[in-house]
């Protein structure tokens, strides 16, 4: 762009900001001010790398309204449970890697537990960004007091069963009861049914493989970002697919879940994916002239 020496044809050059927090540069961009038809993409990040294709994306969220309940179990105890350890990472980049999923994790063992033990779930806080894999999930529950032993073997019980899963890849997971004090309100019943069966159930981590690109993910949805407040729980998932269909249809099956449970569901911000093309003209051209440079400076 700054050169005046090198010769070439006419060339359009795009800048977008704001990728990270919500693509408002390539969202502010209009039909008709790109004029060309070849695209060569200069986002990737390794030297000697082609990007051929990009996957797109859609935000699900869903809502319950948090309806709490003053009635708490008599003679109870208080606990956080807490995910803990977990790599976390990009759920772009990183997806692929089957890194444990802290939301889900945390709603597996309070399933599990739930089972054997009467647990009353009145606070999670879980995830923080719409396109991390999240690393750390906090619940406050409670229990009865002459449960709580019990609570404690079931929680180590689920947790070593866990841990020997994900051993190879996240060797530092820790689910944990810690005391805490005694809330004032609680989760309902049903409430904490609905969460717990619809998070638990949501399609997650890699959906399906590219049949075009072995190793690369076609289509793949990070439940990111569980949290309630006073007045509700909220649920924020990130679907990413290079096939449009694809992408829209696992949307469709995450918006399934929430709604059987009572959640009220928003799909927004979707953007196109860019499907890979092996076969691309351009894609021979550009190898040929990396291979060209290669041998230069050899």
């Amino acid at each position: 762009m700054a050169s005046k020496t090198i010769k070439h044809g006419p060339v359009e050059v795009l800048l977008t900001a704001t990728e990270e927090t919500g693509m408002d540069g390539a969202k502010g961009l209009k039909a008709g001010v790109l004029h060309g038809d070849i695209l060569l993409n200069t986002d990737t990040e390794d030297e000697g790398t082609f990007s051929i294709g990009c996957a797109g994306g859609i935000d699900v969220s869903a809502s319950f309204k948090n309806k709490l309940s003053k009635k708490l179990p008599k003679k109870s105890a208080a606990f956080t449970l807490k995910v803990t350890g977990l790599k976390g990472g990009h759920s772009g980049v990183d997806i692929h890697l089957g890194r444990g999923n802290a939301n889900k994790v945390f709603f597996r063992v309070l399933n599990e537990i739930n089972k054997k033990s009467d647990v009353r779930l009145a606070d999670i806080q879980g995830g923080s960004l719409r396109n991390a894999i999240p690393r750390e999930a906090f619940g406050l529950v409670i229990v009865k007091s002459k449960k709580a032993e019990k609570l404690f073997a079931l929680v180590e019980e689920i947790s070593k069963t866990i841990k020997t899963e994900l051993e190879n890849v996240e060797p530092n997971l820790a689910i944990e009861l810690e005391a805490a004090e005694m809330p004032k309100k609680i989760m309902s019943k049903s409430l904490q049914k609905n969460l717990t069966n619809a998070v638990w159930a949501a399609p997650n981590d890699v959906v399906r493989m590219s049949d075009t690109m072995p190793g690369t993910v076609e289509t793949s949805s990070n439940l990111a970002i569980v949290k309630s407040d006073k007045n509700k729980v909220e649920i924020n998932c990130l679907v990413r697919s290079f096939s449009e269909s694809a992408k829209l249809a696992l949307a469709s099956r995450l918006e399934s879940v929430f709604t059987l449970a009572g959640a009220c569901v928003s799909l927004d911000g979707s953007y196109p994916g860019w499907k890979p093309d092996v076969n691309s003209e351009i894609l021979e051209v550009m190898k040929k002239a990396l291979l060209q440079t290669i041998q230069k400076e050899t």
